[in-house]
């Protein structure tokens, strides 16, 4: 994931970004019982962080859009992502720090199947809120250009992993795991305005 930053303010006061990165979906379809497929969707959006002083807050906001064939199905998956999170920047050395933060999401999406052997086409939609704690280590952040490396885990709040069917909001065969893991490379540009 590559992350473009804006700083405004000398004290690094807000951060405005963009965001570009992949994520692993792994789904459990019941047209044929030994298929998991795993799409590896690509993410883009934005995002924007508040500090005081060494604690912050802030808000993504990215799409999500991957396609798996197999041999049986082929899977276009389509999402968005809204998330508000909170956390603390820690200082290790000078230009380095590291960012712990704990958020709180809405995960919205939708996965279309099309069954090459059953010759039919299903729509499922699934609204799930995730807890999501992430580790941020950044290099060089106090320069204008900084590199980092981040840690994620999405913890889905719902207990159902079953899609609704799009037709009937019903639930279907077609599952997934409300959990997943994510590491993202990011690399900022950091703009500073003295104050006067």
């Amino acid at each position: 994931m590559v992350i473009t930053q804006l700083v405004y303010s000398q004290d690094n006061r807000m951060k405005i970004y963009g965001v570009f990165g992949f994520q692993m979906n792994n789904f459990a379809s019941k047209f044929n019982t030994n298929l998991t497929p795993e799409i590896y969707s690509f993410n883009s959006g934005v995002g924007a962080k508040y500090y005081f002083k060494h604690f912050f807050s802030g808000a993504e906001f990215y799409n999500a859009n991957g396609v798996q064939n197999t041999q049986a199905e082929k899977i276009n998956f389509s999402g968005f992502s809204s998330t508000m999170f909170a956390g603390y920047k820690f200082g290790i050395t000078s230009g380095i720090s590291i960012e712990p933060s704990l958020g709180i999401g809405m995960l919205l999406n939708k996965a279309i199947i099309n069954n090459s052997e059953q010759i039919k086409t299903r729509a499922y939609t699934k609204n799930t809120a995730v807890f999501n704690p992430t580790l941020s280590l950044n290099y060089l952040e106090n320069k204008p250009i900084y590199f980092g490396i981040r840690w994620g885990y999405n913890l889905g709040l719902n207990n159902n992993s079953n899609w609704l069917n799009d037709a009937n909001d019903k639930p279907s065969n077609f599952t997934d795991n409300n959990n997943s893991f994510f590491i993202q490379f990011t690399c900022g540009a950091n703009l500073s305005f003295k104050k006067k």
